[in-house]
């Protein structure tokens, strides 16, 4: 076992996670269910904001999309052709600094705007700031 391997499974693993919990999101969206969610917190006044969605398209969809990615990109790693792994590094970190970003704008969102939280959205966002700040140490490896 390489001593990176842990680092490729951990984003595996949190990739999988962000997916089923964005997946679950969006059928409570699109099926109109309540979000299973601690009484103290407003998921679904979060989920349903006018910031829930962009163009029509809900972002927790964006969310299952960019899981999805991470996920079958990273599963690719050391299965192609040496030159296209160190791309696929930086596609990961790309797609991940992009999750990041978007991630901290939502919560901003959440804390300053809506005055609610939603335990899904911030466990999202946690799962993607772990997976950008593995993915920020992958891509300096792969440049020395």
């Amino acid at each position: 076992m390489q001593k990176t391997d842990w680092k490729k499974w951990l984003i595996i693993s949190f990739s999988f996670v962000g997916f089923w919990m964005s997946c679950y999101l969006l059928w409570a969206r699109l099926t109109n269910h309540e979000v299973a969610c601690g009484k103290s917190i407003n998921c679904d006044l979060v989920l349903k904001s006018a910031y829930s969605a962009i163009a029509g398209i809900p972002v927790t969809f964006l969310g299952m999309l960019t899981y999805l990615i991470l996920l079958i990109i990273t599963l690719l790693r050391g299965h192609v052709v040496k030159c296209c792994d160190a791309n696929i590094r930086l596609a990961t970190y790309g797609i991940s600094l992009t999750g990041f970003l978007y991630s901290c704008y939502l919560t901003y969102i959440q804390v300053f705007v809506l005055t609610a939280t939603c335990v899904w959205c911030l466990t999202s966002t946690a799962l993607i700031t772990i997976i950008f700040i593995i993915t920020i140490n992958d891509v300096r490896a792969g440049l020395m």
